[in-house]
């Protein structure tokens, strides 16, 4: 019943360790994919937070840029008008008391007589009919007292009535050019990388209930939405506002957020493959503990009865008194003899494995006919398996192998070895064929065998494996055989696989190189 036990109990116990590992695997990978998903939503809210200061900023700047645009614009014209002798009178008197230049600017357009006069601290020379320079600085200087008044209060201070209303007309042309603002605001959004598209609105000074409104949606650290600005333009005598509302900047989300989805994608990747690396090295050490496991099994049942046999014959020949029974004596030591060759048999077929571990196997190579080869196989056959059929067909063209004679009698005789073993028939048939294909002989064995699951195909040439049969092993083994055939053929630069399917028999496909 322990047995039984044991039987049916363990397959499942691995079973569930290997059912858990794979679990944990996959809740470690839900874990990492809710832990980056959750990064990568935090990191899209920051990035709307940063698109929203973006577009603010963008706009700030515009209107920014717009009223000192708007102030050189006037300020230029303004110099330029200064200086034009049809519009400006620009001249100076020379204060004898107070040792002071007096400086005029007079309206010559006006109706009547318009002027202001002032005197510099860092000016005192008088304006010389003919020469500009003097002039020159006096017109820069009133135009530097119109660009502080301009600039601070956005307002047009009259020295000259003409100049004064072409500086208010201009102005006020500037201010109304929502166009230009327009396409200011989009250079600056692409100076900052956002192409996304966008409205721009603007609002009159008494429409409180809209501008109310529009603020309060501009007010999420996250809208799309940007807060209200001065633009300095007028409509109907009112102060305008602008505001801009961006549709959905996915387009720029994807270009700040691609670079952390490819590195967030690289690291779940990375860890499952390591994962899923470690299972596979978990599994196949499980699987190398088991085929030890197995081994030594095998190998203990394997020693167990020629030492018990040669225990036996020794204890028989030194107590039961049959040195004087030469037959008997004979028979003991012949079965001596024979389980020590046993064990002597064992020990190479294991050293022998060991050798090809370590490089260590010297093949003795001559050329070969391989049908030669072939009717050896199969005149031991007959010595070891009298009533097991062996039939062969050779091909009609003589071949010749370059080989290890020994060594490729032991591989065939295996493969027919184990065809005889492995038959769940009491008439087992083998068949070996072969066949010349241009510089290569195919060497086929075929039994009507018990066969060999599909997926344990991949690992028959593996060593030590051994096809599961629970803890009943009706033939016993070390799992060496079909590793022995493989690492031959390789040494002789040949190829070997195998076709099975099960309770149909089995058929092994050796290719080995024709001699030159």
């Amino acid at each position: 019943m322990g047995s039984l036990f044991l039987y049916i109990d363990s397959p499942i116990m691995k079973r569930s360790r290997a059912d858990k590992f794979v679990i944990a695997i996959f809740v470690c990978i839900t874990v990492l994919l809710g832990v980056q998903w959750y990064s990568l939503q935090h990191f899209i809210g920051l990035q709307r937070i940063e698109f929203n200061k973006a577009i603010n900023n963008a706009l700030e700047k515009t209107v920014t840029d717009n009223r000192r645009m708007r102030t050189d614009s006037i300020s230029h014209e303004m110099y330029r008008w200064l200086m034009d002798t049809s519009l400006t009178k620009l001249y100076s008197k020379r204060n004898e008391k107070l040792h002071t230049t007096i400086y005029y600017v007079e309206d010559v357009k006006a109706l009547q007589i318009q002027r202001m006069d002032f005197s510099l601290a860092f000016e005192n020379r008088p304006i010389v009919p003919g020469s500009d320079s003097v002039k020159s600085i006096i017109a820069r200087h009133i135009v530097s007292m119109f660009r502080s008044q301009y600039q601070d209060y956005e307002s047009v201070y009259y020295y000259t009535q003409t100049t004064g209303e072409k500086a208010a007309a201009l102005s006020q042309r500037l201010r109304n050019d929502t166009l230009q603002l327009t396409r200011a605001f989009k250079e600056n959004l692409e100076s900052a990388r956002i192409l996304t598209d966008f409205r721009m609105t603007f609002l009159g000074e008494d429409d409180s209930v809209r501008a109310d409104h529009y603020a309060e949606q501009a007010m999420p650290a996250q809208s799309l939405q940007t807060r209200l600005f001065k633009t300095g333009g007028y409509n109907k005598a009112q102060r305008t506002y602008v505001f801009a509302t961006f549709n959905d900047p996915s387009a720029w989300l994807f270009s700040r957020l691609l670079t952390p989805v490819l590195v967030s994608i690289g690291i779940v990747l990375g860890v499952a493959a390591a994962l899923f690396y470690l299972y596979r090295i978990i599994r196949k050490q499980k699987q190398l503990s088991q085929l030890k496991n197995d081994f030594i099994d095998n190998m203990t049942h394997e020693l167990k009865t020629p030492i018990a046999t040669i225990a036996a014959a020794a204890e028989a020949l030194q107590h039961f008194g049959v040195q004087s029974n030469t037959v008997k004596t004979e028979k003991y030591l012949s079965n001596i003899r024979v389980q020590a060759s046993r064990l002597n048999t064992i020990v190479n077929k294991v050293l022998d494995i060991a050798s090809f571990d370590r490089s260590e196997v010297v093949l003795q190579k001559g050329k070969i006919p391989v049908n030669d080869l072939l009717q050896e196989i199969q005149h031991t056959h007959r010595l070891v398996h009298p009533d097991v059929e062996l039939t062969m067909e050779l091909s009609s063209a003589e071949g010749e192998i370059t080989g290890d004679r020994f060594h490729l009698k032991n591989v065939l005789f295996n493969l027919v070895d184990n065809a005889v073993k492995y038959s769940n028939t009491n008439k087992p048939v083998i068949r070996i064929s072969t066949q010349l294909a241009g510089n290569h002989s195919d060497i086929v064995v075929q039994d009507n065998g018990a066969g060999i699951p599909a997926d344990h195909l991949p690992r028959i040439f593996e060593k030590f494996y051994r096809v599961p049969t629970g803890n009943v092993h009706r033939v016993k083994g070390f799992g060496l055989g079909l590793y022995y055939v493989k690492k031959i053929v390789e040494l002789h630069n040949g190829v070997v696989h195998m076709e099975s399917e099960l309770g149909k028999g089995t058929t092994v496909h050796i290719r080995l190189p024709l001699s030159a």
